[in-house]
């Protein structure tokens, strides 16, 4: 995976580049004597290779880092529920199509889970959440719209996209057990509002980009 900047922020490092030689030729001639001329030969190529050189660097280095991110450390299976993912920072399980879940609820589930894994209590959790989100998707709605009203913009209600729904089961000592995200639709941004559910009963709501 290559990461690449855009042409404009490309163009500004290597004006910032030859800017730094131009001011290094200068202080060559001032501190120096070194003749501009002479000076601007040696500084500007200089710190252009340099930069050449520091931005390959850069540029694998964000490679290597994004593959940490996205290769998992380990892989299993959990009997019903699909394959379990350790990465550096996250647990995820990514239900298997039969898995009992339901087709408004994403596949990939995320868990903050201790490193030797999941706890029973939260595989559970991702096991009842088909049939309890269900159960409260009503109230869910409900609470939303409240939620919109107190923040003086119940109109944003109707931006909710409550097609598809994101799950995030928490650590096991948190106070929070999970938390359902959903996003706007496509034609009103990037905003996403998080509904944390404790005991099957919402207990709190936020909003964000």
């Amino acid at each position: 995976m290559r990461i690449d900047l855009p042409s404009k922020e490309i163009v500004t490092i290597w004006y910032c580049l030859i800017a730094l030689g131009g001011t290094a030729s200068f202080c060559l001639q001032e501190f120096a004597g070194i003749p501009i001329l002479h000076s601007l030969l040696v500084s500007i190529p200089a710190f252009l290779v340099a930069g050449h050189f520091a931005m390959r660097w850069m540029d694998h280095a964000l490679d290597e880092s994004i593959r940490r991110i996205k290769t998992p450390i380990q892989v299993s299976s959990v009997a019903g529920l699909g394959e379990l993912r350790q990465f550096a920072d996250r647990w995820e399980i990514e239900l298997c199509p039969d898995a009992p879940h339901l087709s408004i609820i994403a596949p990939t589930i995320s868990i903050d889970a201790p490193d030797e894994g999941p706890t029973p209590e939260q595989l559970d959790l991702i096991r009842q959440l088909p049939q309890q989100y269900a159960s409260i998707e009503s109230r869910i709605r409900e609470e939303l719209q409240s939620y919109f009203a107190d923040m003086g913009a119940p109109e944003d209600y109707e931006t909710v996209n409550f097609g598809s729904v994101d799950a995030h089961i928490l650590s096991p000592d948190d106070e929070i057990d999970l938390e359902v995200w959903y996003s706007s639709i496509p034609e009103h941004g990037y905003m996403g509002y998080s509904v944390c559910l404790r005991d099957w009963k919402v207990h709190e709501i936020y909003g964000g980009d």
